[in-house]
Order: C-alpha cells, then structure tokens, then sequence
C-alpha cells in the first residue's frame, strides 16, 4: 500500500521534446485562430494535408498516458477512472467559461463596431438570439461556436482513456484495430454528433478523431520500438516522399499573387480531404511528419536546453491555460484588426505579439507554480523534523530553542 502511494505522489517525468511540441502547435492554433494574418501563412497547416490539431491530439494521446495511466497500473481502475473524470471536468468548466469570455468580448465588440458579422461567421448568434436554449445546450456539448471546438473533443477523448488503456494493456494492436474500426466506420457511415442550430454537427468528430488519440497512447508504450522502427532508412525515405507529395497539394507558394494559378495538385482532388472525419490522407501525412521529425531529432537532447525552446515548452506544460488564453486572444485581435483595418505588417506585429504574451504567460505560471511547490517543500521538511524529534527533546526548553535556530538557519 505504501509503495502504491509512493508511485502516485510522484509526479510524472517530463519529456523535454513532448513538451515543446505541444507548445509550438498551440502557438500555431492561436495564430490560425486569426484570419486574413501574414504569420499563419507560416503554420504547418500550409505545407500539407495535416495540421497542427492532428500533432495535438496525437501528443495529447501520448501525455495522457503519461499522466493518467500511472493512476490505472498502481491505484487500480477506480482510482483511474477518478483522474480521468477529474480531468474532463476541469476541461468541461474550462469550456464553459471560455464560451461566456469569447461572448463577452463580441457583445463589448458591439460597442465600437458591428459585430454581427463576427458573431455570425463563428457560430455566435444563438447564444444571443436564442440563449436559453444555446445555455442548455452548450451545458450538454451540444452547442459549441468556433474557436471552441477542441475542448469538447478532448473532453470526449479523455472518457474513452479507461477503454483503450485496458485495451492496450491486452495488446497495443487490439487497442489500434479497434480504434480503426471506429474510424473507418465514421467515415462509411458519416456517423457524427449534432451541433446547434440544427444541421450543424461538430466540427473534429470524436469518433474519428480517437484514432489519433489512440495512436498516441500506443506511441508511449511502444516507443523505443517505434523510434527504431523510424531509423529504418526505407521508411524515412518514404515518409520523405510522402511529405513532399503534401507540399506540392497544399502549394503554399499560391498565397503570393504571381504564384497563384500555380499548382501541381488539381483543387478537384482535394476534395478527398475531410477534416472533420479525419481523412486518411491527413493520417498518412501526419504520420510521415511524425517518423521524419523522430529521425530528424534523434540524438538531439541538448536541444531541448535551448532557452528559447524551454521557452515554447513552458507552453506545453500549461496547455490549457495557453489555450484559452490563445483563443480569447486570437478573437480580442481578430476585432482590432478588423475596427483599425490593419494592413499585413500592422497584423503580423500584433498577431506575433500575442505569440509572446503567451509565452510570457506560460512563464509566469511555471514561476507562480515553482513558488508553492517550493513552499510545499519547506513546509513538508519542517513538519518532518519536528515529527522526528525525541518527545524528550521536545520538552528541553533550551534544546527546542537551538533546534529552531538550526532549522530557520537550513532553511
């Protein structure tokens, strides 16, 4: 029993490269959160079919494990399926608020400009025409506008953990064709969850985006395999090829006028790219991003001590906050840019100064965070000493008197 709760006080180690990744592409969600700016031209979300909300919930599948699966191996799965209930709730009252602040921001909007043409491209009207019944509905995730739609699929990810971590506990190739199963059922069938108003239906179906999540959580299992699997110098070549094959599709170079009519790939066959269910050339070509990154990285630890990297990865370890924070943001810009009629440099400086606000926020959490944990430290040791002490001792006037100098001393 002791050794159980030894096991779950200790906090997961941290993984460097996890980390940073993590933050980089929420740095990319928020600046794609902004339309018509200069630096989403620079996402990953141009240089091919996958973007930055597959490496999210990939990595999200990955740190899940990590987090949450050390609760199911020492504590059992009641003491797991706490965790990962604890976990959805804290995502389910993060959603909730951030719906209200994004409200709030495009009523205070109205004050300066007419913000109803906002409020309707980012499915905002039936929380101010009908909101009693968009309340009622966004409580029961069946109603989420834009910039709100990944909390929701995380939540949904997060209660499908205790299922595939039992599954993959069997057999990690069990938990993948199961999950594949799922997937390639959705995409049959066009099974989906509703969204309001009516018509609508979620914006990163659950249902196919599990497979990442699951894929994620495989990764950690299995990734020592895996990462000699991706020193394989034919599948690095391949997944190579694959890249490139979505550089030419996504023909970045067609933002600049002169390039415009340039393309390789027809727009026709683009169609077969569905974000919603997860295509699977979005997959594909995510997966090939993921052996080249692995090889690419490989034997690169020193790296991760970069200032300006530790930087990105504080993001990272504050996921959350950096994400609602990015997209209350990404709509308070979006309206400046829209009242100032900004022009490119204008944008681009804005938009790259929101990237640094939240970096410096993701600094100031893990400084406010170091401060407790440190007082956490101190107090536990005092206690400790005191616990530890002779009764005797305790009751030697001049000995408890030295003790405590000695204590205050060390400390």
């Amino acid at each position: 029993m002791r050794a159980t709760a030894t096991n779950l006080s200790r906090k997961p180690e941290r993984i460097p490269s996890i980390d940073f990744w993590r933050g980089a592409f929420l740095l990319m969600i928020y600046v794609n959160h902004v339309p018509d700016n200069p630096l989403a031209k620079l996402t990953l979300r141009n240089w091919g079919f996958a973007d930055s909300a597959e490496a999210f919930v990939f990595i999200s599948g990955f740190s899940a494990m990590l987090a949450f699966g050390r609760y199911f191996e020492f504590g059992g799965f009641g003491a797991g399926m706490v965790r990962t209930f604890k976990r959805a709730w804290q995502l389910f009252c993060a959603h909730v608020l951030l719906v209200f602040a994004l409200s709030a921001i495009i009523a205070a909007a109205g004050e300066f400009t007419d913000s109803k043409p906002i409020m309707e491209q980012l499915n905002f009207s039936p929380f101010f025409v009908e909101t009693d019944v968009a309340i009622v509905k966004l409580i029961k995730l069946g109603y989420m506008p834009n910039l709100t739609d990944i909390l929701p699929l995380y939540i949904v990810l997060v209660f499908l953990f205790p299922v595939s971590w039992f599954l993959i506990r069997i057999s990690p190739f069990l938990a993948l064709g199961a999950s594949f199963a799922l997937w390639l059922w959705v995409n049959v069938t066009g099974q989906s969850f509703a969204n309001y108003p009516e018509g609508f239906t979620w914006f990163f179906n659950p249902l196919a985006w599990q497979f990442l999540f699951v894929a994620g959580m495989v990764a950690y299992k299995e990734r020592e395999r895996l990462l000699r699997l991706a020193a394989i110098r034919l599948l690095f070549r391949l997944s190579l090829f694959i890249v490139a094959v979505g550089f030419a599709a996504a023909a970045p170079w067609t933002h600049f006028g002169a390039f415009s009519s340039w393309r390789i790939v027809p727009v026709e066959l683009l169609a077969i790219d569905n974000k919603a269910n997860l295509s699977w050339v979005r997959i594909v070509h995510f997966l090939a991003l993921a052996v080249v990154t692995a090889r690419l990285f490989r034997g690169t630890a020193a790296i991760w001590q970069n200032r300006y990297v530790k930087a990105v990865s504080l993001c990272g370890r504050h996921s959350l906050a950096v994400y609602c924070t990015g997209s209350v943001l990404s709509l308070a810009v979006h309206i400046i840019l829209h009242i100032g009629k900004a022009n490119a440099f204008e944008s681009f400086l804005i938009v790259a100064s929101g990237v640094f606000f939240l970096v410096f926020l993701a600094g100031f959490l893990q400084k406010m965070k170091s401060m407790l944990s440190e007082a956490e430290t101190r107090s536990r040791e005092k206690r400790q000493f005191i616990e530890e002490k002779p009764i005797q001792d305790m009751l030697n006037p001049h000995q408890m008197k030295d003790a405590i100098l000695r204590l205050e001393q060390s400390l």
